[in-house]
């Protein structure tokens, strides 16, 4: 009997897996799969979404944290990085698990149930849409350029409070940046961000990064867009792992 794991605080989802697959374990944050771990529950496959707010309002870790963990303690699972793309922060986080933590399979949570089949078989096709699937193979390095260097994420972290004021932000800076730093991460990572935006929204931004007359420019729309994805707690620690600015080189 095949045994499946949802990594998702949505109770809904759950209830849906159920239908399709005979057994389906639920955990709604990472202490309940670190638990589960422990307890020596093994899985076909796990189906991980990225935002797992439900159960606190300030969660410590999200759906990155969850394929790391499966990837050290499960390595035989076969992990599907289980997501709504065009939502707040969620493509990102599906190029990042892609990229840097090498989940089988990305997949929209309005995939049917034969891509859900599919995506939790080793021996089914790719359900990714073949779209996704090309943008991921060819584009999915252009993550590692919006971390380009070490103290980055602080700046993408308060680069929309301060609306992208350089001198705002030299006023206020995070610990290991200089009002230099701050300059180059306003010219580098606008490159970076445009580059990697044409690779995945094409030349017109999603709508959710439109129409925000108060948003000074593309950078700060792109920061405010996905600041679920740049405030996710467990980032810096990803960070860490996958060592986005020494990739490349």
């Amino acid at each position: 009997m095949t045994r499946i794991l949802l990594v998702e605080d949505q109770p809904s989802y759950a209830s849906y897996l159920r239908e399709i697959f005979s057994e389906v374990d639920v955990c709604r944050d990472i202490r309940q799969l670190g638990k589960a771990i422990a307890e020596g529950r093994d899985w076909a496959a796990a189906f991980i979404d990225f935002d797992l707010t439900g159960l606190a309002e300030e969660p410590e870790q999200t759906g990155l944290t969850a394929h790391h963990l499966l990837m050290q303690a499960r390595p035989q699972t076969r992990r599907i990085a289980y997501t709504t793309l065009n939502e707040n922060g969620r493509t990102l986080y599906s190029v990042a698990a892609y990229h840097w933590l090498k989940p089988a399979v990305v997949l929209h949570k309005a995939a049917d149930e034969r891509a859900l089949r599919a995506a939790a078989s080793p021996h089914g096709n790719n359900p990714m849409p073949p779209a996704w699937q090309a943008k991921l193979k060819d584009h999915a390095y252009l993550i590692d350029h919006l971390f380009a260097k070490y103290n980055w994420l602080a700046l993408w972290q308060i680069w929309r409070q301060y609306n992208g004021s350089i001198k705002a932000i030299g006023d206020h800076l995070p610990p290991g940046n200089t009002p230099n730093s701050v300059r180059t991460f306003s010219t580098d990572a606008t490159a970076a961000m445009t580059a990697f935006r044409e690779a995945f929204y094409g030349s017109r931004p999603p709508a959710y990064e439109r129409g925000n007359s108060a948003l000074a420019t593309p950078l700060v729309a792109f920061a405010d867009a996905n600041d679920k994805f740049f405030n996710a707690p467990d980032l810096q620690d990803i960070l860490d792992f996958a060592k986005p600015w020494n990739r490349g080189r």
